[in-house]
């Protein structure tokens, strides 16, 4: 007898724990959509509205961004096309880096609730007459480049869109490389010279340059 009560409150027990869990998941089950809910509402009221001139601002950028890469595409076939492998190989690099940050700024504007746009882009040259030709086109572009960004910064501060003027730090602080990399490129040109064994040499320095980066 007293092994049968035994038995018995075991599976009291047993019984107690599975309408236990089942209640668990029950609950569980029942609560996911509704927290599920408070949280996207919530995301969505603390989502960052971008002003109309911002979010301008801002796809223009994406369309200047995208031509980088496409530029400097074009370059790396010029170069591959004069058998200057290393510059080839680093402005194909180059490509892909402006790419991504086309990526970052197309990536931020959809994430603020707005709608990046890509917009038609200019077929960009791709005759030159030289090397230093080439190199003295993208120091210029990124000149222009930096710019735009700046501009873009001051409006962001004038608008008083501090979550935009935080995320383009990053662009600030990469203008500022670019321009050294393609400057100190020009200035390697000008030392070497370029002339004969010194082509050579330049374009093999500036391949490894693709490889550091």
């Amino acid at each position: 007898m007293a092994e049968g009560i035994r038995q018995n409150k075991g599976n009291n027990v047993v019984r107690a724990a599975v309408v236990a869990s089942k209640l668990i998941c029950d609950i569980l089950y029942l609560r996911k959509p509704t927290l599920y809910a408070i949280s996207q509402l919530i995301s969505f009221r603390n989502v960052h509205m971008l002003k109309p001139n911002i979010l301008n601002l801002l796809n223009e950028q994406i369309a200047l961004e995208d031509y980088s890469a496409n530029l400097y595409l074009a370059m790396s076939s010029w170069c591959g096309h004069q058998k200057l492998s290393g510059s080839a190989k680093f402005l194909e690099a180059h490509s892909d880096d402006e790419h991504s940050h086309m990526r970052k700024l197309f990536t931020y504007v959809n994430e603020t609730g707005a709608m990046a746009r890509v917009g038609a882009l200019a077929e960009p040259p791709c005759e030159f007459t030289s090397i230093k030709d080439v190199f003295e086109k993208t120091f210029e572009h990124e000149k222009f480049i930096t710019s735009k960004i700046n501009a873009l910064v001051e409006a962001c501060l004038a608008e008083k869109d501090y979550s935009t003027f935080n995320f383009l730090q990053w662009y600030v602080a990469e203008q500022h490389e670019e321009e050294h990399l393609f400057r100190s490129i020009l200035d390697m040109m000008d030392i070497v010279g370029l002339d004969g064994r010194g082509l050579y040499l330049v374009d093999k320095e500036i391949g490894k340059k693709s490889q550091m980066a």
